[in-house]
């Protein structure tokens, strides 16, 4: 619809740009959510919609003067019904061949289905842009097109997804879902982010630090447009660390007391509160308010996943497990600060400021979705 209506689209600015972060997000968000499912048909329609996601922030950085953005989105839309198709057919013919969905009961297939097993590994290089095969060239005419353009934060969620897809869809060899994994590489990884309590574990540190990325892009932008000074700032984000640091203690007891769930559930949730009011605040006391609350959430939320962490994990692949955790820690403030960075500039510092507040909402869903599961 959106190709169809392009030159409807194409006489705003800010409507293409809307469509492009729609896309940008949707291709990395669902790449996300198909890094944690066991079930391959989940797996597979994930990527799809991650796929859409690619297509329609391919529309939304061309314009009628350089369309190419709009060629690569249609011949992406055309290379992907292939591969998908096959994707889903050797899909079929494993779960035939199992009686399973799941796809921690399909290991060691390769021997037993060789041309299913060549096949499905052609359509997932070919997803994964990979070349020479034609999803390649479709991802490399969207990407030229983000960067001609000048969208360079949409170009890297680009080469972000291309990554996440990889991973996603490349086979791990496991005959069966223990706590001691038989396998390393790549495959050990994805078991640990998908196993049970470290899903959460890491889908809310990542989110937490994505929101503190943007706040701590934008709070001086937004602090300054009050006429407040960068003293100001400073002690905004004083009390928040003092917060931080007190609120661990007495939460790690909480935690310990009531289970994980309670004190992560409530400090995204603190966290999405505060984010959202601070557009609305315009006295230094009412910031310094929420930031109180934000720093609660932090020191609510902190102690319980890192000792899901723990929890989750035996002593041989902790170390392994703790470096996931610190990874996505980092990863959250390098990609929310510049990604939240550019919203502020597009569509202003309030509403950059509330939207930072989106990562921690997915988490809070991811939560409470995998509650019966810690």
């Amino acid at each position: 619809l959106v190709a169809r209506m392009f030159p409807v689209f194409a006489a705003s600015r800010d409507a293409l740009l809307l469509v492009a972060g729609i896309g940008a997000f949707t291709s990395v968000f669902a790449a996300l959510i198909g890094c944690t499912q066991d079930d391959i048909k989940r797996v597979l329609a994930f990527s799809t919609l991650s796929q859409l996601g690619y297509m329609m922030f391919a529309l939304g950085v061309a314009t009628m003067e350089q369309p190419l953005g709009y060629t690569a989105s249609m011949f992406h839309l055309f290379t992907h019904a292939f591969f998908k198709a096959l994707l889903f057919l050797g899909a079929g013919a494993m779960i035939h061949a199992v009686h399973s969905n799941e796809i921690w009961q399909m290991g060691g297939l390769a021997r037993r289905m060789p041309i299913t097993h060549i096949l499905f590994l052609i359509a997932t290089l070919s997803i994964a842009g990979v070349p020479p095969f034609s999803g390649f060239f479709s991802k490399d005419e969207i990407l030229a097109s983000a960067l001609e353009s000048g969208h360079y934060v949409v170009f890297g969620v680009g080469l972000l997804v291309v990554g996440m897809v990889l991973s996603l869809l490349l086979p791990g060899r496991k005959a069966a879902r223990r706590v001691r994994p038989e396998y390393g590489g790549f495959g050990r990884t994805r078991e640990l982010i998908t196993r049970k309590g470290l899903t959460i574990a890491y889908s809310s540190i990542f989110a937490q630090y994505f929101s503190f990325g943007g706040l701590v892009t934008l709070l001086p932008l937004y602090v300054k447009s009050l006429g407040m000074e960068a003293f100001h700032v400073g002690m905004l984000l004083a009390i928040f660390a003092v917060m931080f640091i007190l609120l661990q203690f007495p939460s790690g007891v909480l935690s310990d007391r009531t289970g994980r769930l309670t004190p992560t559930a409530l400090g995204l949730l603190l966290g999405i509160v505060s984010l959202v009011a601070l557009p609305f605040l315009s006295t230094f006391l009412l910031l310094l308010a929420a930031m109180v609350l934000y720093g609660t959430a932090y020191g609510l939320l902190f102690p319980s996943v890192s000792a899901l962490v723990a929890e989750r994990t035996v002593p041989e692949e902790r170390g392994l497990a703790t470096g996931i955790f610190h990874a996505l820690l980092t990863a959250g403030v390098a990609i929310g600060a510049p990604v939240m960075g550019w919203v502020g500039e597009v569509w202003g510092v309030r509403l950059g400021l509330a939207l930072s507040a989106s990562m921690a909402a997915v988490a809070l869903v991811v939560v409470l979705r995998n509650r019966r599961r810690i």
